[in-house]
This record gives structure tokens, sequence and C-alpha cells, in this order.
């Protein structure tokens, strides 16, 4: 089993599609994507904006996951080529630290302590970067929540009392 067929592939992402972990965001992820609402259990916007922007998304994830996959090859390549030198400079360093675990050399360079940047009184600022970033993350995920309430886990229909 090497190798795996265009249809055990496709009828693989579709069993993963249609699962009830992904197919009750397919709503929310539409309407997020459109920027619009979802009211009666449909996105509310036209149909060539939500292919445009689907199209782009899956475009852009595409060459990410590209650009990703063609880094690990060329880095298991190196890797490949370099193995057996990386080997034995990772060797030299592991015996290095265990004679420095049991205190027959003392190399001052790994018990010191060296910053690029002082810390100083500017941590509050640093907490109010991240409190204002985590505020923007959170209030998108909690619009993910509130669409995805409206619709029945099982069926992506909505719930009596939404209708």
């Amino acid at each position: 089993m090497d190798e795996v067929t265009l249809g055990a592939a496709f009828l693989a992402g579709m069993v993963t599609f249609f699962s009830p972990c992904v197919f009750p965001l397919v709503p929310a992820y539409l309407a997020q994507l459109t920027g619009t609402d979802v009211k009666g259990g449909a996105v509310n916007a036209n149909r060539g904006l939500i292919i445009s922007r689907s199209v782009g998304f899956i475009t852009g994830f595409t060459i990410i996951f590209l650009l990703l996959g063609l880094s690990a090859s060329a880095i298991g390549t190196w890797f490949a080529l370099y193995g057996t030198l990386i080997e034995r400079i990772g060797g030299i360093i592991i015996i290095l630290f265990g004679l420095q675990m049991s205190g027959l050399i003392s190399l001052q360079s790994l018990i010191t302590e060296r910053r690029i940047f002082k810390r100083g009184p500017k941590k509050s600022l640093e907490f109010f970067w991240f409190s204002r970033l985590w505020a923007r993350i959170r209030s998108r995920l909690d619009a993910l929540y509130r669409i995805n309430s409206r619709f029945d886990i099982v069926y992506g229909k909505p719930r009596r009392n939404d209708v």
C-alpha cells in the first residue's frame, strides 16, 4: 500500500468534509469569508462573491502548503546529504552538555544569561498590545460560535427557536 489513488484521496476528503466536526462550520465559514451573516439557514451573499473569495482562500492555502512541502523536502534533502556530519556535531554537543551537567567541565557560556533587549518598565505596554491582539482574535471566535449556535450540529439546519 505505497500509493494512494485519486479516488481514495477524494473519498477521504469527502468523508472529512461531511464529518460532524467540519460540516456544521461551513455556514459560519462562508459568512466569515464573505463578511455577511446567516439568516434562514442560508448565507446572505452573492454566489459570485462566495465563489471568488473561496477560490482566493483555497489558492492562498494551497500556495502556503506547497511552499511548506517544498521547504520540508529541501531540508530533508539537506539532512540526507549531510546526515553523518549533523549526527557527529549533535553527538559532540550532547557529550559537552553531559560533561557540563556532571560537573567535569564548566562552560560559563551555558550558565550565564544574556539578553538582547533589556526589560524595563515597558511590560505594561507589552500586556496592552497582547490584550488588544487577544481581543481581536476572541471577537472573531465569538462571532463564529454565535453563528454556529443557531445551527443544528448534525444537519446544519436552523434550530426551531431561531426560525
